[in-house]
């Protein structure tokens, strides 16, 4: 378990008890009345978010994502099974990322989503260019 621990943390992530949650909600102030209930985000207890990432209200963020350090997540944002949202990234309000999906990288520069995007399955964006030959 020891090894686990030290094996993430040199990948850059920190994991800690609170992670592990079984079901884990953030909610608004109860001072903010029926505004509440729309405030409130849910990040499923299989998913890995660094305690540094900025998390909007409404967010959903489904099982196996992982959410990096410098990930801004806008306001109502979904982030389907297996998606993962890295370096300096900004999601606009309202984007959907669908399953599998690559935002973002720990390279010089930032990527940035506007408002009510959809980014689709297994989509690459923000990252180094795949093809090796592209100058």
């Amino acid at each position: 378990m020891a090894a686990a621990t030290a094996a993430s943390r040199t990948a850059g992530l920190l994991l800690s008890p609170r992670l592990l949650i079984a079901s884990r909600h953030l909610q608004a102030s109860a001072s903010e009345g029926s505004a509440r209930d729309a405030s409130t985000s849910f990040i499923h207890p299989a998913a890995v978010v660094h305690p540094d990432a900025a998390i909007g209200q409404g967010v959903s963020i489904g099982p196996f994502c992982t959410v990096g350090a410098s990930a801004r997540i806008g306001d109502s944002c979904r982030l389907h099974t297996g998606s993962h949202v890295t370096g300096h990234t900004e999601l606009g309000e309202g984007c959907v990322v669908h399953t599998g999906a690559i935002l973002g990288a720990d390279l010089p520069g930032r990527t940035i989503i506007g408002e009510n995007n959809v980014i689709g399955n297994y989509a690459v964006v923000g990252v180094k260019c795949q093809d090796l030959k592209y100058k």
